[in-house]
């Protein structure tokens, strides 16, 4: 019994140390801990934000303000995207003019006494040389071979006297017609001007074509140049002044081609009038050039 008591005792001391250590160690220790996580973790992030989260919120607010767009940008695009649709819309329409706009230039047909028509040119040359000892004027047509001429008008009526005359020395030639089709030119609204005014040289050369093809017959015949050259001096001026209102002016490729085409006939022609003017006697020689220089420029 009393060695019981003795253990109660000793039970009762015990319990009583553990109540000090948890009411006075443990728990304090526990409140100090707590309170310090809930000062350092919620009450002073909110009285003395963190510098880092008052950055990132910075620079996500910075970021938010330049990804959404403001009412002047906004306009600004809507502006943007008018004008680049006003834009490809005049593309498409200058792409369309581009493609409507043409310069027709119609076929032309020539009367002609053709003498002989070869493969190879090297044989045409020879009937050349041949028909010039004889008295005869002759050039070479390049259409599907190489075609010996002897002369040619734009009226057949032209011809009578000449075809019967040649036939005399060469009983094979024959009168033909010759048509020549000629490419359209394309060209760009803002060369319409050019265009127009190179549609007129062109029609001014072929009817001049007519009009001295004529006096190179009577040039021949009368054997005097003085006439001719006059008038193909005043053509060629004609031709020279109107190319020089357009030359170096157009844009387009195609009329550029032409304008170079017309260049090569006027210097040809020039040629042709000094050379008939210092020797008369070279007439079938520079008639042949006329006729040959003319063709080039209507098949180029």
């Amino acid at each position: 019994m009393k060695q019981l008591r003795k253990k109660k005792k000793n039970h009762n001391e015990k319990s009583k140390w553990i109540n000090i250590l948890t009411f006075f160690v443990f728990a304090p220790t526990v409140a100090i801990l707590l309170g310090a996580g809930i000062v350092k973790y919620v009450i002073l992030p909110i009285f003395i934000p963190d510098e880092g989260v008052n950055r990132n919120a910075t620079e996500v607010s910075k970021r938010l303000d330049e990804e959404t767009p403001k009412k002047e940008d906004i306009s600004q695009k809507v502006d943007d995207a008018l004008r680049e649709n006003e834009s490809s819309k005049d593309d498409d329409k200058q792409k369309e003019e581009y493609e409507k706009l043409q310069l027709t230039r119609e076929k032309i047909s020539f009367y002609t006494v053709q003498v002989g028509s070869f493969t190879e040119q090297k044989n045409a040359q020879i009937l050349i040389e041949d028909m010039k000892e004889k008295g005869l004027g002759g050039f070479i047509v390049k259409t599907d071979n190489y075609k010996v001429l002897a002369k040619s008008f734009y009226n057949r009526e032209e011809l009578s006297e000449s075809i019967i005359k040649i036939k005399e020395v060469f009983s094979d030639a024959f009168i033909n017609t010759i048509t020549i089709e000629r490419e359209s030119i394309s060209y760009t609204s803002d060369n319409k001007e050019y265009a127009e005014s190179l549609k007129a040289i062109f029609d001014a050369i072929d009817k001049s074509y007519g009009e001295e093809a004529s006096l190179w017959e009577k040039t021949m015949e009368d054997n005097d140049i003085s006439l001719l050259a006059q008038i193909m001096k005043e053509n060629t001026k004609s031709f020279e002044t109107e190319l020089g209102k357009i030359k170096d002016k157009a844009k387009d490729k195609e009329l550029n081609k032409a304008i170079k085409n017309i260049d090569t006939l006027i210097a040809d022609r020039k040629t042709i009038v000094s050379n008939i003017e210092q020797n008369s006697d070279n007439l079938i020689e520079m008639f042949n050039k006329f006729n040959q220089s003319f063709f080039s420029y209507q098949i180029k």
